[in-house]
């Protein structure tokens, strides 16, 4: 004897398999979010932590704009060693800048530990303070990085 079975309607199966769809690429999404958060947080930290194996720690006090229309940034050395940059860049352009310490507003070359600089850039001009990726990079090719 043949029992006659109704299976589950199309509109039904249909839904359940979106569900199964839109859960599993919810789970696959998580994944890779948290993958790239990994990753972006692997190079911070390398790049953390190459800055502290030579003994360069600057951070960033403030940045804003002068008169001219000139980025100013002060940083402060919070390292063991001074930092002495041959180049500076701003959002991946080499720039013309000098520096003056901030309590005397003698020009200096370098950043010495505990000591704070006005890194003043010239070129080109600027209309806003924030926003901008400033490297320094020392003859060892060791790069600071600082965002305004």
């Amino acid at each position: 004897m043949r029992t006659r079975r109704k299976g589950i309607s199309e509109i039904t199966s249909t839904l359940l398999m979106t569900a199964a769809v839109i859960s599993l690429g919810g789970t696959v999404t998580y994944q890779v979010l948290g993958q790239i958060g990994l990753a972006q947080n692997s190079a911070f930290l390398g790049i953390q932590e190459s800055q502290r194996s030579v003994g360069e720690l600057v951070s960033l006090v403030y940045a804003s704009i002068n008169p001219s229309s000139q980025l100013v940034v002060e940083v402060y050395n919070y390292g063991t060693s001074a930092l002495t940059p041959q180049a500076v860049y701003v959002d991946s352009g080499i720039v013309l800048y000098t520096m003056r310490d901030t309590s005397t507003g003698a020009t200096v070359t370098s950043i010495a530990p505990t000591e704070r600089v006005d890194i003043i850039i010239s070129s080109p001009s600027f209309s806003s303070a924030t926003g901008h990726s400033v490297f320094l990079v020392d003859v060892y090719g060791n790069a600071v990085q600082l965002s305004t």
